[in-house]
């Protein structure tokens, strides 16, 4: 009879091609993980964005609202670059300012985080106002942190004209 024990393998463990095909494998995971997690990132800093565009365009529209609600520009009590106080059609007393990188609208926070907020006071051509009695339009300009992101939006005021 013939012998079939002497020619199989008595030795336990991995063949050469099983290593080379489950290194194959692990690697085929791992970059396939790699890229998912690529897009997952891209994904998330695009919604983070998108988020903060909201945000800024809400603060933004509710400035221009607010302003175009403003009595006339000999209304105003205090304008500076950070700073905005006026009485609205209805006599009340409204206040934008900007200060630690927050801007408030009556001491309520409309945004957060940000770099920094500029009004500009303009004459109804355009040219920077030099008195209360020029301004015809108000400009605010919002530079936000993280995003990096800036938006403006200008108003025109009623009664300016």
């Amino acid at each position: 009879m013939y012998n079939y024990k002497k020619y199989t393998r008595s030795v336990k463990g991995f063949t050469l091609v099983e290593a080379i095909i489950s290194i194959v494998i692990v690697a085929a995971i791992a970059s396939a993980s790699v890229l998912l997690f690529m897009q997952l990132d891209s994904w998330f800093t695009m919604r983070i964005r998108r988020s903060s565009q909201m945000e800024m365009k809400y603060a933004l529209n509710r400035f221009v609202k607010e302003v175009r609600e403003m009595k006339s520009n000999t209304t105003m009590t205090l304008w500076s670059s950070t700073q905005l106080q006026y009485s609205d059609i209805d006599d009340q007393g409204v206040s934008f300012a900007f200060s630690s990188g927050t801007l408030t609208l009556n001491s309520v926070t409309l945004l957060e985080n940000l770099n920094d907020v500029t009004f500009t006071y303009l004459t109804s051509s355009g040219a920077t106002a030099s008195a209360i009695s020029e301004i015809a339009i108000i400009r605010c300009t919002i530079d936000k942190a993280d995003p990096s992101m800036a938006m403006q939006t200008s108003a025109w005021i009623r009664n300016s004209l």
